[in-house]
């Protein structure tokens, strides 16, 4: 008899990560996310933590709402904060990248 397929069972969950990269996670979200205001720090979001740790956005945000809350404030500058430091980033790869290009010329 074939088992019913329910709508949880559709929905990936998250893998968990190992307990050093939690605490990690933990570490973060203590430093760089003021739970009296419920936001983060400016320069950083679910994304930079993600990032920083290697492990997916939804860890980050699963695990914040759980311990720290929901964040608070506009969603629009939230995002528009997300896609700057996205955009930071990218700016940070091209200058190390126009950097190695005028070292090797110089040699």
């Amino acid at each position: 008899m074939n088992k019913p397929v329910l709508p949880s069972d559709l929905i990936p969950v998250p893998q968990t990560p190992n307990p050093k990269i939690t605490r990690a996670l933990f570490a973060l979200l203590e430093e760089h996310f003021d739970d009296t205001h419920r936001q983060y720090r400016p320069g950083w979001t679910d994304a930079k933590i993600a990032k920083t740790l290697q492990v997916s956005e939804t860890v980050v945000a699963t695990t914040r709402r759980t311990h720290f809350g929901e964040m608070q404030g506009d969603p629009e500058i939230a995002a528009l904060r997300s896609e700057l430091d996205r955009a930071l980033d990218t700016i940070a790869a091209l200058a190390g990248r126009l950097d190695a290009i005028e070292r090797r010329q110089k040699r």
